[in-house]
């Protein structure tokens, strides 16, 4: 069981460190592209059944946050920063290998300006989750496991809190 605890708290962690290699800061061009491009798109056509708010959550995947996107779903990754060409959003915008939304495809319009913000960067769907905050010290040496009721370690109490915190 210690163990176990051990190894989970050590996979938290270089997730976390992982994440944090993107850029945290972000242009107000950029911010301003995601919220008068992005995030309405993604609220309109996919919010529906890929947020927190879905009855269920198709495929597994979810697009209110950028740990969801990061992750992905059922298929794989969601997004490939940077990489708009090995994106499933992008493929699937682009009817490619899926066919979302499923009501129709968008406009060439929308899906070139998708195509933009994984080119050139990822802004979080929540900007302000902890997640996504820089990364401000290496773990140095294993925490013993957390005592049932008690709190969760550091590293995975920041992204509880943040995984499902969007912002109004």
């Amino acid at each position: 069981m210690n163990r176990l605890a051990v190894l989970l708290l050590a996979l938290a962690c270089l997730v976390s460190r992982a994440e944090a290699d993107e850029p945290r800061e972000f242009t107000k061009q950029q911010l301003t592209f995601f919220e008068t491009k992005i995030r309405p798109v993604l609220v309109e056509h996919c919010f529906e059944c890929h947020a927190a708010g879905a009855k269920i959550v198709q495929g597994a995947l979810r697009v209110d946050h950028r740990a969801g996107l990061l992750r992905g779903g059922d298929s794989g990754p969601a997004i490939v920063p940077k990489q708009a060409e090995q994106s499933l959003l992008l493929k699937a915008l682009r009817y490619d290998e899926f066919e979302m939304p499923p009501k129709g495809k968008l406009a060439d319009s929308v899906i070139r300006d998708f195509e933009a913000w994984i080119a050139v960067t990822t802004v979080s769907a929540g900007r302000s989750f902890v997640s996504f905050q820089p990364f401000k010290a290496a773990v140095t040496a294993i925490a013993p496991a957390p005592v049932l009721g008690t709190a969760f370690s550091p590293c995975l109490e920041g992204r509880r809190a943040s995984n499902f915190a969007m912002p109004a």
